[in-house]
């Protein structure tokens, strides 16, 4: 299509993995960072953001790609953090997000699905086995310790970052979507049978925007084999006029 893309890593991620292990497991990275919802957040949403300006600054200096039809394109949580860099650093012409939203509130409530999970993992009992499994792994090395500890990390951050928090408020890319003028695009595509992301959150947060769209399909999940072809057709529709 004639259309040049910069690929950004997420944090945590490929060759940003902390433990270099580079699988891609939130759970292993959490263990070896914090629990600090507050400071973690901050660090991954803003600095995706200047990622994005950053990556895009490149390849105008040295590509020579300054046309300002800029389109920013996420996958799950990434299309989490493209919104934000979309709405609150004001950066891309378009948001084409897959199997993922702009409601940060919304994403953090979906992704616990058992009800109550999160709430147990920020109580006492979630406070032991985090200990336990965090002792475990530095006597024995468990890989299985250390997910299970960052997973128990991951749920206490997700219950901070669903609640009204004020900086969990400032993260959330709906909060800035006042900012984003009907000259500036965002769609989303989602399945029906998405048990991690929810479509109704999807259309939701589409209908906030004032130019804004929500494609749900019928039988897809959060990704697998028919996620590729469907994405490859969205991003080919949502980009056509720009050819």
């Amino acid at each position: 299509m004639g259309i040049a893309c910069v690929l950004v890593e997420e944090p945590l991620a490929g060759e940003r993995s902390l433990v270099r292990n580079f699988q891609g497991k939130v759970g292993s990275e959490l263990y070896r960072i914090t629990e600090n919802g507050p400071i973690l957040a901050e660090m991954i949403f803003k600095g995706m953001a200047r990622d994005c300006a950053t990556a895009l600054r490149i390849a105008s200096e040295r590509l020579g790609l300054t046309n300002s039809r800029i389109a920013l394109f996420g996958v799950s949580f990434g299309t989490l953090l493209a919104s934000y860099a979309f709405t609150r650093a004001g950066i891309g012409k378009r948001l084409l997000g897959t199997v993922g939203h702009a409601d940060l509130k919304a994403f953090a409530t979906s992704y616990v699905t058992v009800p109550g999970l999160s709430a147990l993992a920020q109580s006492p009992v979630g406070t032991l086995v985090k200990v336990i499994a965090r002792t475990l792994s530095n006597i024995s090395g468990s890989d299985r310790a250390k997910e299970i500890a960052g997973g128990v990390i991951l749920l206490r951050i997700v219950g901070w970052l669903a609640s009204d928090h004020e900086i969990a408020t400032s993260l959330n890319p709906l909060t800035h979507v006042s900012s984003v003028g009907g000259h500036r695009a965002a769609r989303f595509l989602v399945g029906e049978a998405d048990g991690l992301v929810r479509a109704t959150d999807a259309i939701n947060s589409a209908t906030r925007f004032p130019d804004g769209q929500c494609f749900v399909v019928p039988g897809m999940g959060h990704g697998g084999a028919d996620f590729v072809n469907h994405a490859r057709f969205f991003l080919q529709t949502q980009l056509a006029d720009w050819r």
